[in-house]
């Protein structure tokens, strides 16, 4: 073996152990106290300098007399420098890296990071047919069904063209798979998708377990100042949306800013207390984090904000550490736009940012929501992974009768109101309303196509990015309360939908009649994380699929539903649907023949031409 390739091969080696230790090390300092991590396992920060002038920052992996391994935070890759070009090197600046050597943000990611995240797993191909691979993942930890993995190829270093300097050692992505079967602690199985089928699989390659971390909850940072002229507190709030996309790069799962606001108002509501006097402990449970992130920035009058973040573990309600450093201020909302922007062009399903709103030329409003991956359908049954490979519009609100008048001319509902959701309307006119609101001129000139929502797109929005059961929490008096109609609160008095129902189906009907038991007008309520309303209750809503009685298992891209069938799948739970049986959980599947009825409506997805 000659001189290069032995130097290749070793740096192969210290990448594979850089990795295997950064994963081991994510995971044995989950959780603490930030005393033991300075002590103990946290890697210490160097900056070096190279005679071409170019400067890394980061973990020394190894170091010789002939060169430093080191991974660099800011380019998130594993460099190789050799001694000669060395030009200075300081080491153990952990303490003012985030002050004087890279963005805030980046530094804070990459420590938060440290503290919580439980890292990455290599194994190999155990085997390879026709229908999947299993994978090895040599040791118990465990990959989940509906977790992904990485197929790695062949290693290759990477050399500065201009000094012939091997910089570090990178794996091409083969594919991105889908965990489909956990056969025992060790062997998972893979199913291959379609557009995978052409990758070569052989036994013995390399595979890149992710493994799940932390969920992170920032709530809102305080914004103080010591001069009293300074009166923008926009520092905050840019602050938190670059700190979010900078977790999210680093692998970190975060909650998003909307939902925290939400979770302070409804405590607010709840507890009849100022949402200022709401404990970050109370709004880090009904988060469902695993950490709270609080801390403040104090303005300065020179330009410049020193930041304080305090990160609490809500499983133990311990203290995990302090992070502290100093932002320039007049800079921060275009590094958060940067962050933003990269953090969507690498990707990446960025959830923490405000979402972007279209008013369309009747007045409709649509949200856009974020292409992602979720489990579609109902935990006690057997679920499907599932991606929706792109973004795409969904209508805020169920199509209103004044909405519908506009492009269809007439109003069929039975319970008339302009602002009330369009009812009595069979799948097929819902089909014909998206395809008028499309020939509409001003919508024809922008290129937006309208269409009915699949099934998975309709789950994915509802559940918005939630995993519990429901998507505000594990609440079920909360619907009652803040988000749905149902048959118990429709109508003029609230009565025991569940005794009644129960006694006679006859019965039950009547009652819906006499109480006047009906829908509401669109957009009342609270939305679900991600703006929509009325994504429990109030009416059913048409979906593009034909109904399956069970989903079929196995990962999926885009799924549309089986190409026939006899009846079309509605969602949602309406006015006249009983509480205490539906529950109106986002997997609650229902269908109809496709004729109108009064208690299914719909609401419309949108995409825009690129033609």
């Amino acid at each position: 073996m000659n001189t290069r390739d032995g130097r290749y091969e070793r740096i192969k080696l210290l990448v594979a152990r850089f990795l295997l230790i950064a994963g081991a090390l994510g995971f044995n300092l989950a959780f603490q106290p930030e005393s033991a991590c300075s002590q103990t396992e946290t890697p210490s920060l160097s900056i070096i300098r190279t005679s071409e002038g170019k400067r890394y920052i980061g973990e020394v992996i190894e170091k010789s007399a002939a060169e430093t391994v080191l991974y660099d935070i800011t380019l998130r890759s594993v460099v190789v420098i050799a001694a000669d070009k060395i030009r200075s090197a300081s080491e153990d600046i952990s303490q003012t890296a985030a002050i004087v050597s890279v963005g805030f943000p980046t530094y804070a990611a990459w420590k938060v990071s440290h503290l919580i995240k439980t890292g990455k797993v290599q194994g190999r191909v155990a085997s390879a047919t026709e229908r999947g691979i299993i994978i090895n993942i040599g040791s118990s930890a465990g990959v989940a069904v509906g977790q992904s993995v990485t197929l790695l190829g062949d290693s290759e270093v990477i050399v500065d063209p201009e000094s012939g300097e091997e910089l570090g050692v990178v794996r091409a992505e083969l594919a991105t798979l889908d965990v489909s079967e956990v056969i025992n602690d060790r062997l998972s199985r893979v199913v291959i998708r379609e557009e995978d089928e052409g990758v070569k699989i052989k036994r013995g390659m390399v595979v890149e377990c992710h493994r799940g971390t932390k969920k992170v909850a920032i709530l809102p940072l305080d914004w103080k100042s010591e001069d009293p002229n300074l009166k923008t507190g926009d520092e905050a709030l840019f602050l938190t949306e670059h700190l979010l996309t900078e977790l999210v790069n680093s692998g970190v799962p975060v909650v998003s800013r909307d939902q925290v606001k939400l979770a302070i108002s409804e405590l607010a509501d709840k507890s009849g207390k100022p949402a200022s006097s709401i404990l970050p402990i109370s709004v880090g449970k009904s988060l469902d984090a695993d950490v709270t992130m609080t801390g403040q920035i104090l303005a300065k009058s020179t330009g410049v904000g020193e930041v304080t973040l305090h990160l609490s573990d809500m499983a133990s309600l311990g203290y995990v550490g302090v992070i502290a450093g100093r932002i320039r201020r007049d800079k921060i909302k275009d590094e958060a736009r940067v962050a933003e922007k990269k953090a969507m062009s690498m990707g990446t399903w960025f959830r923490a940012v405000m979402f972007t709103t279209l008013t369309n030329s009747i007045g409709m409003e649509l949200r856009l929501l974020p292409a992602g991956d979720f489990t579609m359908g109902n935990p006690a049954e057997p679920c499907r992974p599932v991606r929706l490979s792109k973004p795409f519009y969904m209508s805020v609100c169920e199509v209103s009768q004044e909405q519908y008048e506009k492009v269809a001319g007439v109003n069929p509902s039975h319970f008339m109101s302009p602002k009330n959701p369009v009812e009595k309307v069979g799948w097929e006119d819902a089909v014909e309303y998206c395809r008028l609101l499309s020939e509409l001129p001003d919508e024809k000139a922008a290129g937006r196509r309208y269409r009915l929502p699949t099934e998975a797109e309709w789950e994915y929005a509802c559940r918005a990015g939630t995993t519990t059961l429901y998507p505000w929490g594990s609440s079920k008096s909360s619907m009652a309360t803040f988000y749905g109609w149902f048959a118990e609160n429709s109508g003029n008095e609230p009565f025991d939908s569940l005794k009644i129902s129960r006694e006679s189906a006859d019965k039950f009907e009547k009652f819906l009649v006499s109480n006047n038991c009906r829908p509401h007008p669109v957009g009342e309520k609270r939305p679900n994380p991600w703006g929509l309303y009325n994504m429990h209750g109030n009416l059913h809503e048409w979906c593009l699929d034909w109904y399956e009685k069970s989903l079929p298992s196995g990962p999926i891209i885009d799924p549309t539903g089986p190409l026939s069938g006899t009846h079309r799948a509605v969602r949602g739970g309406s006015f006249r649907t009983n509480f205490h049986d539906l529950l109106f959980t986002p997997h609650n599947r229902f269908y109809s023949a496709g004729g109108p009825r009064y208690d299914v409506g719909f609401r419309v997805v949108m995409t825009i031409s690129r033609e």
